[in-house]
């Protein structure tokens, strides 16, 4: 089980703590309709087990990371500061 000392608790914990499927635990985190009984188990587990969900596993199944990679061969050259700030600029307001 996810829930030990060093892996964090995961919606499969959380399914077998609220005695439903992942499927359910994974329809209730996104914010879809589950049963007003199933959804108070699966808060119950939720903060039994101190679940945090995993931003970057969630981004990864959306194909979607947020990040930008830029790479330098200088970082100490004002121009970068430019450009990187310009590339900061674009992304922000692209969300």
């Amino acid at each position: 089980m996810g829930a030990d000392l060093h892996m964090p608790p995961t919606i499969v914990d959380i399914a077998k703590m609220a005695n439903t499927s992942k499927s359910t635990v994974s329809r209730y985190l996104n914010g879809g309709k589950v049963r007003a009984f199933i959804a108070k188990r699966i808060e119950d587990a939720i903060r039994k087990l101190k679940y945090k969900p995993d931003v970057s596993a969630g981004l990864l199944v959306l194909n979607k990371t947020n990040v930008i990679s830029v790479v330098l061969d200088d970082i100490s050259n004002i121009y970068y500061s430019c450009v990187l700030a310009g590339v900061q600029a674009v992304a922000s307001r692209y969300g």
